[in-house]
C-alpha cells in the first residue's frame, strides 16, 4: 500500500514544470496537499525530499 501525507499547501507547484508520472502530477494539482511515496529523481524518498512541509500521514 502507498503511503500518502498531508503537505502544507504550495500554490505555486501548478506553475511548475509538469512531470509525466501520476505521483508527481497528483502533488502539483492538488497544490501540493497529497504526496504519494515515490522515488524523486535525485533517488531520495518524496517524504524525505518534502519533510518540511508534511503535516501529517493518512494512510
Amino acid at each position: 500500500m502507498a503511503k500518502i501525507f498531508i503537505c502544507k499547501p504550495y500554490p505555486k507547484h501548478i506553475l511548475e514544470k509538469f512531470p509525466l508520472d501520476i505521483t508527481h502530477l497528483i502533488h502539483k494539482f492538488s497544490f501540493g496537499i497529497l504526496l504519494v511515496e515515490h522515488i524523486e529523481p535525485d533517488k531520495r524518498l518524496a517524504s524525505q525530499h518534502h519533510k518540511e512541509e508534511i503535516l501529517f500521514r493518512i494512510i
